[in-house]
């Protein structure tokens, strides 16, 4: 890793965008590619969404500044020349990364606190006598981030009343219309982010969902501390319902639907309850479901009893008598439902023979 030279320059607060780094919800940092990104994070109804949007930035490159500062001329110059060469050395083999060119516009905001009236002067001549041969690339970018960045100041109100999804999605609708595709390089370490959480949840869940000396408990516990662990700080926990979301995992498992499917109704609809408790369900909510659940139980033993009648319908009948039998069949079990089931036979889609999934369906 290339030494950091930061101490020699004089750290700028990089305006409103780049000043505050309290994150309310994650600060994401990736080092193995070499870069670091604060991530964008979804915040509370009364928090500056502006205060909380950093651009990438890289770890281990910081920014010279020559003691004294550079006013005569000829000390211009040589701050211009010293300047190029370290941001040779600094960015050789990285820099036509689109996020690390975009990550510059700190470069230039330095150097503007320094430099007000020379600092975009200088920028531009630093980076034309470092990089000629992308250098045109190298301050599109920038200028494109610099777009960014006043969007963000210009609609912070907005996009602070918006929900989260919805404040997330507009920040990626803005970046894919700036950068296009290169939004996903820039702000990588967002979706590298979510893919590593849904990894190590889904490792947990294949773990558990094979877990048949596992207790009820132990699953609800490690189910929930993995989840935990992975979004209780991000965007996902504010979008999605998590205890609707532990529920559906925790009943689909294969260790859970063999313990639940040896119960009887009652025992069954006791360990659900107790289930969703665990979970963090509240009782008006538990009760409800429950009784969904018994209207469903009511449909599958129907619709069990409908599948064996039909069975004996197709041994013993055929043409025209097994179709007019099989409509009877269907308007006895399903009522007003019977041409949806005829359609889906049609089909050859049976809904009765779908695995039964209590807690679910």
């Amino acid at each position: 890793m290339v030494k950091s030279f930061k101490s020699s320059f004089v750290v700028a607060s990089s305006g409103i965008v780049l000043g505050a780094l309290a994150l309310y919800f994650y600060n994401f940092n990736t080092t193995n590619s070499g870069t670091t990104g604060t991530s964008i994070p979804m915040i509370a109804a009364k928090t500056s969404a502006v205060s909380k949007v950093t651009i990438p930035k890289l770890s281990h490159v910081s920014l010279p500044k020559p003691e004294p500062i550079a006013r005569a001329d000829e000390e211009f110059e040589a701050l211009k020349l010293d300047l190029i060469e370290k941001m040779r050395q600094q960015y050789r083999g990285m820099i036509e990364n689109i996020a690390v060119q975009v990550s510059l516009k700190e470069f230039l905001d330095d150097l503007m606190k320094t430099y007000p009236v020379k600092g975009k002067e200088l920028f531009e001549a630093i980076i034309r006598g470092a990089f000629p041969e992308i250098a045109e690339n190298i301050l599109r970018a920038v200028d494109t981030m610099v777009l960014y960045e006043d969007w963000l100041l210009e609609n912070v109100l907005t996009l602070n009343d918006m929900p989260p999804l919805e404040y997330n999605g507009e920040l990626w609708k803005k970046r894919r219309e700036l950068f296009g595709e290169d939004a996903n390089k820039i702000w990588s370490s967002e979706i590298t982010a979510q893919e590593e959480r849904r990894e190590v949840l889904q490792k947990t869940v294949a773990m558990l969902d094979q877990s048949h000396d596992t207790t009820m408990y132990e699953r609800i516990y490690i189910l929930q501390t993995s989840y935990e662990e992975q979004y209780s700080e991000t965007i996902e926990n504010v979008v999605f319902d998590s205890k609707g979301v532990l529920a559906q995992t925790l009943f689909g498992f294969d260790a859970v639907q063999n313990e639940l499917s040896a119960m009887s109704n009652e025992q069954r609809q006791t360990e659900i309850d107790t289930i969703r408790r665990t979970i963090g369900f509240d009782e008006a909510q538990i009760e409800y479901l429950a009784e969904q659940d018994q209207v469903k139980d009511k449909r599958w033993l129907n619709g069990f009893s409908y599948m064996e009648a039909r069975e004996v319908l197709l041994e013993g009948l055929s043409g025209e008598e097994l179709d007019t039998a099989l409509t009877e069949l269907r308007e006895k079990h399903f009522k007003h439902e019977a041409p949806t089931i005829a359609r889906e036979e049609r089909d050859e889609f049976f809904r009765y023979t779908r695995p039964r999934i209590y807690g679910r369906n």
